[in-house]
């Protein structure tokens, strides 16, 4: 049984902590992702030794991370669409960029390619694949 996979957007990535936070060493609050995203994570922080990382703590929700990490409790990377509604005069913004590319994190739709018998499930992706159609043009 095949899948089938559509992206569906890519999200920039953003090292968050509070302006107020002076800690020298800081605690990285990861949320629970796949082994890529981390070592992208990982890669940067090895350029980046001027942050010196002291502990991490993982969760298992981006949003568990975020507000742990809007309460100051350490700083956190996060992709941008779940850090919009936080106030850049509260919080620091700092790109994840390695060789000049933004680093980023897609979000993909799969199905098994049986699932796309079923009327529904065609109408769904129908709507999915002509919105990514339309976004890319």
């Amino acid at each position: 049984m095949g899948m089938q996979c559509i992206e569906l957007f890519s999200d920039r990535l953003f090292l968050i902590d509070r302006k107020r936070n002076k800690n020298k060493e800081k605690l990285l609050i990861e949320f629970q992702s796949d082994a890529t995203f981390h070592s992208l994570v990982d890669e940067w922080f090895t350029q980046h030794p001027d942050l010196k990382l002291f502990r991490k703590i993982k969760v298992d929700q981006i949003e568990t991370c975020k507000q742990l990490m809007s309460h100051g409790i350490g700083m956190a990377v996060l992709p941008e669409s779940s850090v919009k509604n936080l106030d850049p005069e509260h919080f620091t913004f700092q790109p994840l960029i390695i060789n000049n590319q933004h680093l980023s994190r897609p979000t993909w739709l799969c199905y098994a390619e049986a699932a796309r018998e079923l009327p529904q499930v065609e109408a769904f992706l129908k709507v999915i694949e002509e919105k990514v159609d339309n976004q890319s043009n």
